[in-house]
């Protein structure tokens, strides 16, 4: 076999096989196999020898870009195009006085955050294998609107019941607007920050922007009765450190905000609440008087993490058991967070 060691060797023989290959704008990583003589085809025109050329690829792309393409279904278009930008983005680091020192701060900071979520990779390794084991990411379009759509194809939904994971990623307002999860799955088989990390990864490399942090992180349409009774029997200003404390430590999405915030090395900064765009009656709990009769929205306005509070740090054993956002899950399929960790 053709020696295969490098991001460029990888991309060029992707490139040779899209020149060839009339039908792979959706073929994903998953669907190619690798033959003796470095050459990528696609498993259904090789039936006989599928296994053999499947793991000749899966060992490549192990050795090449394990963290990078541990998600196999990545499409081969957008392989491509994370291989060029990793090339395009080591050239001019490489050019002479180009010292991290001297970049702009933007691209200093695209890096941080690059580095970031290459350190989740390779933290979550297993978590991110199983995400991408059970589920597929896509960009849905919604009033003219990029929304990524992490959920369970429905061939796997008999083994892993229903997930789905909807959010919207501005650069600098992350919109977090449903987000379930199959009672079928294990809570620790992947984590939220997993999620939010791959659908992250997916919009830049869509848009192609440089990579940076949100200002303010949207929790939408909260149908938790235990959340919303703090927030209604508070006199306080919503803002004060009293009040993101309590929401922090003794609610499950401030529990859940916490820990994926601090894998984005983010902490809160202040918080509002504001009416949501989901009336109760299209909730799970349509008759709940103790709900508002629209839901409400939290909004989390965040900083980069100023210290390290420790993985350790103490947070309230809080859950709830319902679901956020339009009723076309059954409640029962669904553990209930709309965020978890």
């Amino acid at each position: 076999m053709n020696s295969i060691s490098t991001f460029e060797d990888l991309d060029r023989i992707l490139q040779v096989f899209k020149s060839v290959s009339s039908h792979h704008e959706h073929l994903k990583l998953s669907d190619l196999g690798l033959t003796r003589s470095g050459r990528v085809v696609s498993l259904v025109n090789h039936p006989s020898n599928k296994k053999a050329l499947e793991s000749a690829f899966d060992s490549t792309l192990n050795a090449v870009a394990q963290r990078v393409f541990a998600d196999r279904s990545a499409t081969v278009e957008d392989a491509c195009k994370l291989i060029s930008f990793r090339r395009n983005r080591r050239e001019k680091d490489s050019k002479l006085g180009q010292s991290v020192a001297q970049r702009p701060v933007r691209q200093t900071e695209h890096d941080r955050i690059w580095q970031l979520l290459e350190g989740q990779k390779l933290s979550y390794q297993k978590e991110y294998e199983n995400l991408a084991k059970m589920t597929t990411t896509r960009a849905i379009e919604w009033q003219g609107q990029a929304i990524y759509w992490t959920s369970t194809p429905g061939h796997k939904q008999a083994q892993y019941g229903y997930c789905s994971f909807l959010n919207t990623y501005l650069p600098e307002t992350w919109i977090l607007s449903e987000n379930v999860k199959s009672q079928k799955v294990d809570p620790k088989c992947f984590f939220m920050s997993n999620v939010v990390a791959r659908q992250f990864e997916q919009c830049f490399t869509d848009k192609g922007w440089p990579l940076q942090l949100p200002k303010a992180i949207h929790l939408s349409n909260i149908c938790d009765i235990s959340c919303y009774k703090l927030i209604s029997s508070y006199t306080g200003s919503y803002n004060s450190r009293e009040f993101i404390d309590l929401f922090m430590n003794n609610t499950a999405y401030g529990a859940s905000f916490r820990h994926f915030a601090s894998d984005f090395e983010l902490e809160p900064d202040g918080l509002k609440v504001r009416e949501g765009d989901i009336l109760r009656e299209e909730s799970f709990l349509p008759d709940d008087p103790s709900l508002p009769e629209r839901l409400l929205t939290v909004v989390v306005y965040v900083r980069p993490r100023q210290s390290n509070p420790g993985a350790g740090a103490v947070v309230s054993g809080v859950e709830s058991q319902h679901f956020t956002g339009k009723g076309h899950v059954e409640a029962r399929d669904v553990v209930g967070l709309v965020m978890y960790h």
